[in-house]
């Protein structure tokens, strides 16, 4: 990342947020990224246990042998399968699976597959890094803001100053979705400078956190 846009960024980002968490970035790559990768998973480990990871200041990589979530692989460009039975699982059970409730039933859940984009990694691994600690030759592909809502409206406001047409997307779709697979075709998107992902999750706590994306 260019020294001095990281520099000016992370001068601004302290005079006007306070104490906001700094954003985090992903980028592909071929290179050996091996010391940095966590441990193959024995069983089901969603992608955000080492993502969270980032936020503290330890950079992580991810590649098809690192993630233990099919949905992970899938929605990181690592894999094009999904679980069996994935539209029961999204909606209501069936014998022998549980379903979370997210959608009315499964045939609203086929719908949104067919629709929902996927890609193959353009490289074997997945960086994650705090945006303070890139180094100078690292090209990141997405920004990702976690944070407290007023940070975040304040970040949607801004999303749209310079454009007449409310240019806020908030897609549906598991967390890893929509921080990696939405926001990087909104990379090629007609308003990519100015186009925003957002997904709301609550973790154990009486406060919730806010993920806001920004392709870059």
């Amino acid at each position: 990342m260019d020294r001095e846009i990281k520099k000016q960024f992370l001068s601004k980002w302290d005079k006007y947020s306070g104490r906001a968490n700094l954003p985090i970035v992903f980028y592909y790559t071929d290179k050996d990224m091996e010391p940095i990768k966590p441990k193959p998973p024995k069983t089901h480990r969603c992608v955000f246990r080492d993502i969270i990871k980032v936020l503290r200041g330890k950079p992580i990589t991810l590649d098809k042998d690192s993630i233990g979530c099919m949905g992970g692989k899938r929605y990181l460009g690592f894999s094009k399968e999904i679980m069996p039975d994935f539209e029961y699982f999204l909606s209501y059970r069936r014998e022998g699976l549980e379903g979370e409730c997210h959608k009315k039933n499964p045939e609203i859940v086929k719908e949104i597959m067919k629709k929902m984009p996927t890609f193959e990694a353009p490289g074997c691994y997945v960086v994650f890094k705090r945006i303070d600690l890139l180094d100078e030759e690292e090209r990141p592909e997405v920004v990702i803001f976690f944070d407290a809502p007023d940070l975040i409206s304040g970040l949607f406001t801004l999303a749209n100053f310079d454009v007449s047409e409310d240019n806020i997307k908030v897609p549906f779709g598991a967390g890893c979705s929509t921080i990696v697979l939405y926001p990087y075709f909104e990379r090629h998107s007609p308003h990519t400078l100015n186009t925003f992902s957002v997904h709301l999750t609550f973790p154990q706590g009486p406060i919730f956190n806010t993920i806001f994306l920004q392709t870059c």
